[in-house]
């Protein structure tokens, strides 16, 4: 059965961000942090169920993949050990995460938890948990899932920082077709917040969902609301009008601005 993708539609801005205004932001870089650590854990859990982690574990073989299916819930343990170890991503990681699932992804009422355990990230040490709930089908029969994410971040300099976010991702298109992956669609809605030692705080906010396809790669149409501490107006992200890009807009006190991927 094909796993449901996670992606960091919340943080593209500051992936993308070159104009300078914006991209010394260090609240939407600590955004684009989190939310690419807790995604990744579930990509790297989807992949570790048959053992393989086939985009992660590297050169250096890095994980220990520990499969449990006899205990309730079920257990799955991605162990890179006590030193880092350079992953395919690019990226370094050391330490464990642990997901357990109470029952078949695609299986209404199963949840399935991310808690990561001395993991670290680029020496970006990661804690919390990432909680993904099966709600079943919606009025339209499509299968929709509560994503919650409760995450602290220190960087390697001992910078402490909280990441926030509460979701609602719908499968639109492609869960009937369970061999085909890049058929699926999906839409979100949702927020995410964080705030860092120094007083600095952000908000980010869904205003019509945000459409996301496996064929594209990336959001093709929806927009967010992004409020920083730090400035004075929001700043306003439109994804487009649903046709696959290599850009979107982001306006800020009545500037648009292309960002190009």
């Amino acid at each position: 059965m094909k796993k449901l993708i996670g992606f960091a539609v919340l943080a593209l801005i500051v992936t993308s961000c070159t104009w300078r205004k914006f991209e010394n932001q260090d609240d939407l870089r600590n955004n684009y942090v989190g939310e690419s650590a807790f995604t990744e854990m579930t990509n790297m859990t989807d992949q570790a169920i048959d053992g393989s982690l086939v985009f992660y574990k590297g050169k250096q073989n890095c994980a220990t993949i520990t499969v449990d299916t006899t205990s309730n819930p079920k257990v799955i343990v991605i162990d890179f050990g006590p030193t880092n170890c350079q992953c395919d991503d690019g990226k370094t990681r050391r330490g464990a995460i642990i997901t357990t699932f109470t029952g078949p992804y695609g299986q209404a009422g199963t949840v399935i938890t991310h808690t990561p355990q001395d993991y670290y990230v680029n020496d970006y040490k990661v804690e919390g948990t990432k909680i993904v709930t099966n709600n079943g089908n919606n009025g339209n029969g499509d299968p929709y899932f509560t994503v919650d994410i409760d995450g602290t971040i220190t960087t390697p300099d001992g910078e402490v920082f909280t990441y926030v976010s509460d979701r609602i991702r719908t499968w639109e298109v492609g869960h009937d077709t369970p061999l085909n992956v890049y058929d699926d669609e999906y839409s979100i809605t949702g927020t995410a917040s964080g705030t860092n030692q120094n007083g600095g705080s952000y908000t980010i906010a869904t205003g019509t969902p945000v459409y996301y396809t496996l064929a594209c790669r990336r959001p093709v149409s929806g927009t967010l609301t992004i409020n920083l501490s730090s400035l004075n107006d929001d700043i306003l992200v439109d994804y487009g009008d649903g046709t696959c890009g290599y850009s979107f807009t982001a306006m800020y006190r009545g500037k648009t601005y292309t960002i190009f991927y």
